[in-house]
């Protein structure tokens, strides 16, 4: 074999070698400069955020659990409990201000409602550690709009050295008291040129000083002759742990994340640049010819794919002289055939490591394997009990931390005296449960029509308005017997139109022909008592 060929079969063995190294540049340098956040004294977040979004968006495994948070956090909407007296439910000032808030909640922006908006808040938590609501005011200083600013591009001044005096308003001793607290106060910075060191600036969440969006100062900070161009809007930031930024709860497990995404290529790798063939032809007692020489070279150059995955090497030789001086013949060559893919024994490489890397990663989250879609071995008990676990130890408490933030902040902001926010969680019982449930309280007097109202919303999905009664209030039972004894009509605070007994009546067929479709003859008989008591009530109108 020429020593042209053997160098040629050198340098294409060492640049296959070296193809699975990545060398993606760190893109956060030309997004975010260092001069920039040394000009402008911005603090350097623990972790790239742009980075931790690439891990992510590369990993399944973390991308399906952090799906699996926002959706089950955030993805099933928001309710307002009412916390004043209870006679006053149904004043006009009480229901003026839950129809404000409904509106508010509705569109928080001119794209978005609440709900998407706080998802898209949820996905660059889990991702970042961080999240940032803009909270946009009117001139009067009500809040207006609440946006989302992209946590890969904010950053942090210190605080600052000054406190500023802030009024707050706490309940003591069981009445309202104003005091007075003195903050420090930190701004935040957005890059909006990276060629030019362009930034925009926020201040923070209830700062009362007014300040320039563009220059960064407050109004007493301004020159002879500067004004405030545009006045910034604040942040509310929501981070993961006590540090300055937020980190993300995945981040201990960062070599696992992407030993999961090197294992990934390797398997990918394996089908689409496979230059090891399954099986070669040995010749012993030889030498290789130029022409075998060459078909090694061609195999590695060009022979890779799947379809390619299973050809088959043949390598010639020469029978060489031997090196007895008394033998004057040639040595016999010998054939051998060598199978080279062992590991092709195995579907795929790293699997057991794969497995147990998805486990931890998911641990991380304390999610049960049927929130990912892995639920071959689940039974409905196990299923249930799954759930229960993950709602109590998981997304409750996240959910608690987040109204929380909007009850003390938003909420307070919009003037909220006699609602408080709360964020709806998923159906742990079935409908037939429900029913059940249901039917063994109304036999002991326990539910009334309202409630009744309210249990027929949650199984079907209605929306079915309450009543504003005092007798839709009552127990059932009671109800049932004072039309029996004739004595409903003396009841002076019902005052019934008809219109209403029979929008009821429209309501409750709908659930007796529910209850027949699946065959459920305790929620018809259950639907139809109750159908008897309104057309009582319709009479007793």
């Amino acid at each position: 074999m020429s020593k042209e060929l053997r160098t040629r079969l050198r340098k294409i063995k060492s640049s296959i070698s070296s193809e699975i190294i990545s060398r993606q540049p760190n893109v956060e340098e030309s997004v975010f400069p260092k001069k920039v956040l040394d000009e402008f004294q911005l603090l350097s977040p623990y972790y790239d955020p742009i980075r931790l979004y690439n891990i992510v968006e590369n990993a399944p495994a973390l991308d399906a659990c952090i799906e699996a948070m926002e959706a089950n956090i955030d993805g099933f909407g928001h309710e307002f409990l009412y916390t004043g007296k209870k006679e006053d439910k149904f004043n006009d000032e009480v229901l003026a201000e839950k129809k404000m808030l409904e509106e508010f909640f509705d569109r928080v922006n001119e794209q978005q409602s609440f709900p998407i908006l706080r998802r898209e808040l949820r996905r660059g938590y889990e991702t970042t550690g961080n999240a940032y609501i803009e909270v946009v005011r009117f001139p009067n200083r009500k809040i207006a709009a609440l946006y989302r600013a992209d946590e890969r591009y904010v950053r942090l001044q210190k605080k600052q050295d000054n406190p500023v005096p802030v009024k707050i308003e706490l309940n003591r001793f069981g009445m309202p008291k104003q005091i007075t607290v003195y903050k420090r106060f930190r701004r935040y910075a957005m890059l909006v040129n990276p060629i030019q060191g362009q930034i925009r600036w926020f201040k923070e969440y209830g700062d009362p000083r007014r300040m320039c969006a563009v220059t960064g100062k407050y109004e007493d900070e301004l020159q002879a002759g500067e004004k405030i161009q545009e006045e910034a809007t604040e942040i509310i930031h929501i981070k993961h742990g006590n540090g300055i930024y937020g980190t993300p709860r995945w981040i201990g497990l960062t070599s696992v994340v992407l030993g999961l995404q090197y294992a990934d290529f390797v398997n990918f790798d394996l089908f689409n640049n496979q230059v090891v063939p399954p099986l070669a032809v040995l010749v012993s007692n030889g030498t290789l010819t130029e022409d075998s020489v060459r078909d090694l070279c061609e195999l590695f150059e060009n022979k890779r794919g799947v379809d390619n995955f299973h050809k088959i090497l043949i390598l010639e030789a020469l029978p060489v002289s031997t090196s007895n001086a008394m033998e004057d013949s040639r040595t016999a060559a010998k054939v051998d055939l060598k199978e080279f893919s062992m590991a092709r024994k195995e579907d795929a490489i790293f699997k057991q490591y794969i497995e147990l890397s998805e486990k931890r990663i998911r641990a991380r989250y304390r999610l049960p394997p049927l929130y990912l879609g892995v639920a071959e071995e689940y039974s409905r008990s196990t299923s249930d009990s799954s759930k229960l676990v993950a709602e109590e130890q998981v997304f409750k408490p996240e959910r608690n931390k987040f109204d929380e933030i909007v009850n003390l902040t938003i909420m307070k902001e919009l003037g909220a005296k006699y609602w408080k926010f709360q964020t709806v969680g998923p159906r742990m019982i079935e409908g037939n449960e429900v029913i059940d449930a249901f039917e063994k309280f109304a036999d002991a007097g326990v539910l009334t029509i309202n409630q009744g109202i309210k249990i027929v919303n949650h199984v079907l999905g209605l929306d079915a308005q309450e009543y504003d009664q005092v007798w839709a209030n009552y127990p059932v039972p009671l109800i049932t017997e004072l039309l029996k004894q004739g004595r409903l009509r003396d009841i002076e605070e019902i005052d019934l139109e008809a219109g209403d007994v029979d929008d009821a009546l429209d309501r409750v067929d709908k659930f007796v022909k529910w209850a027949k479709d699946i065959k459920n003859e305790k929620a018809e008989k259950l639907a139809t008592e109750l159908r008897d008591v309104l057309i009582e009530l319709k009479k007793a109108a």
